[in-house]
């Protein structure tokens, strides 16, 4: 029997079962959320599960410490005995940074039977992905191919009641929990008035991830965040097409001759913002002596007076901030990519600059898509509107208010 703890906010722990190097990848995904959480508690518990994911990490608390700060407090779970505890825990509510994958199927059956409150945050995005929704032709469309899918074979074990569902996601937009409520498991459900198919048992809006009410702005840097258009798993798991190494070569090569002419208009350093996919190794051949970092996007984008990209979420930061934002693109991308170029264009019409042929981009060129995107900067608010839903709050502090308080 639990032991209640009557009048006492709820713990907010997180969750995770994968290998230390992404451990760290989620957490440092999840960062803004952990400052917040570290400001208000002496230390945010952090429970590993990985022993059942027959990964086995051993202490890290070390690491952790190195990057975080003194903040955490690591429990890898051993054995049943320490499992037991973790049923007997009241009050506590998991962030779930387990992936849905085979190999962690175990880790989920322990959510179930240990009945962990688990939670998904998922306020990063104004929009649903569009992996599987394009007019290319290229892109997989095989719904029987799909039904072999583990994701697939996973839902049916949700429904089935062998694992949990996710008992709250945290999402940026009404338009993306109205598509969450208007799927046919959903409704499925609705229709019957039982909670059997839908994977999410509550969906709550907050503010976007990226929203801060009091932000210092510089304009000391040129941010180029990076997509990895030729790295991202995505490509490989939702396109059935081969990469073209030469593509990408040219790419790279034009990418660069770009960067650095707007280094040498604007007279300002351009700093590179690795994505977390993008494979290292090509870093020196791609990029050569410019200035490469990974895991400081958001700082990068603060401290810029331009910032530009291909493809990502990230640029919403930009919108946040009312940064000036160009949107490189290039005929040869992924296929993939040509999509979400496309969908991004739909949502908000950037300036923006084709580097098929940088030749051709002179000094009048970059003058007038500078001065393009700065004339947008005022229309941002038809974004901002959909994802900032409360002035005087991050999405953060929404988030612990609400997790605190939570009935579990």
């Amino acid at each position: 029997m639990k032991i209640l703890k009557k009048n006492m906010k709820n713990e907010i722990a997180f969750l995770v079962s994968t290998d230390i190097k992404n451990v760290f990848r989620s957490l440092n995904n999840d960062k803004s959320l952990i400052k917040e959480l570290s400001n208000s508690v002496k230390k945010i518990r952090i429970i590993d599960l990985s022993k059942y994911s027959k990964i086995n990490n051993k202490n890290y608390i070390k690491k952790l410490n190195n990057t975080f700060g003194n903040i955490f407090k690591l429990e890898i779970i051993k054995n049943i005995k320490d499992l037991k505890k973790l049923a007997y825990l009241d009050k506590i509510v998991f962030i779930n940074l387990i992936p849905i994958d085979l190999r962690h199927l175990k880790v989920w059956r322990v959510i179930k039977k240990y009945k962990l409150f688990n939670v998904f945050v998922q306020n990063d995005q104004f929009r649903r992905l569009r992996e599987q929704e394009t007019s290319n032709k290229k892109i997989k469309k095989n719904i029987f191919k799909n039904i072999f899918k583990f994701y697939y074979f996973f839902r049916i074990l949700v429904i089935l009641n062998y694992l949990p569902k996710i008992n709250l996601v945290f999402v940026a937009t009404k338009e993306i929990k109205e598509s969450f409520e208007n799927s046919i498991l959903k409704k499925l459900d609705k229709f019957l008035k039982i909670t059997l198919f839908s994977f999410f048992k509550k969906i709550k809006i907050v503010n976007i991830k990226f929203y801060e009410p009091k932000v210092k702005s510089l304009s000391k840097y040129i941010c180029y965040i990076d997509t990895a258009p030729y790295d991202h798993p995505a490509v490989k798991h939702f396109s059935e097409e081969e990469i073209n190494m030469n593509n990408r070569k040219i790419f790279y090569k034009n990418l660069v001759n770009l960067l650095k002419k707007i280094q040498k208009y604007l007279n300002k350093k351009i700093i590179i913002c690795l994505h977390p996919k993008y494979n290292l190794k090509n870093k020196k051949s791609d990029f050569g002596n410019l200035k490469c970092e990974i895991f400081k996007t958001e700082k990068y984008i603060k401290e810029s007076s331009i910032v530009l990209f291909t493809s990502t979420s990230m640029i919403v930061n930009a919108m946040i901030l009312k940064k000036k934002i160009l949107q490189i693109n290039y005929s040869d991308l992924p296929n993939y990519f040509k999509s979400e170029n496309s969908h991004w264009n739909s949502l908000f019409n950037f300036s923006d600059l084709l580097i098929d042929n940088v030749n051709k981009l002179d000094k009048e060129n970059l003058n007038d898509a500078i001065k393009n995107a700065n004339s947008k900067v005022k229309n941002y608010n038809k974004i901002l509107k959909k994802i900032i839903h409360i002035d005087n709050l991050s999405g953060s502090r929404q988030i612990i208010n609400f997790l605190e308080k939570e009935k579990i």
